[in-house]
């Protein structure tokens, strides 16, 4: 499980107000500079930091240091796939008012809406009803096996190929 995570933004203010309304939660300051953290009060404790991008977090020598550089990518290697309250229509809403695409996207096994915070950082949101479908696909691995199987899987236009399914 995971318990937090941090993504980055031009604007960490603005996108942790819209993480906020996506969770129904409260929005606080967190230890790094102009950086803040979303808390949504879920059973888990879960919660997600929004740090300026640029701002890399590097061993220091006791804990987590910061770097900053300054010239960041503007996209990242990765993204996160998240529960949210709200209806697949509010979410397309919610992207078209801040101007980030937002699509709905058919993952076979369950459904999610894209949303990509400041059109650079991927957020996957499942509503209630796919977060079903989402935990009943993937609490048994053997789903993920017999999909891969049948699915070409990852995108082939991107140098992949089918012996990256037979594994090692």
């Amino acid at each position: 499980m995971i318990f937090h995570a941090s993504i980055p933004a031009d604007n960490p203010a603005h996108v942790a107000g819209v993480f906020a309304e996506l969770w129904n939660a409260e929005v606080h300051p967190f230890v790094f500079p102009d950086s803040f953290v979303v808390i949504p009060a879920s059973q888990h404790g879960t919660i997600i930091e929004i740090v300026p991008r640029g701002d890399e977090q590097v061993p220091a020598t006791t804990e987590v240091g910061i770097h900053r550089n300054p010239s960041p990518s503007q996209y990242n290697e990765c993204h996160l796939n998240v529960a949210t309250h709200l209806s697949e229509a509010e979410i397309l809403a919610l992207g078209e008012r801040e101007g980030w695409i937002a699509r709905t996207c058919d993952r076979a096994a369950f459904n999610l809406v894209e949303l990509w915070i400041e059109n650079r950082f991927l957020i996957e949101l499942m509503t209630p009803e796919e977060q079903a479908r989402y935990v009943a696909f993937y609490q048994d691995a053997a789903n993920w096996r017999e999909a891969a199987r049948h699915v070409p899987m990852p995108l082939p236009q991107f140098g992949y190929t089918e012996k990256w399914l037979a594994g090692p």
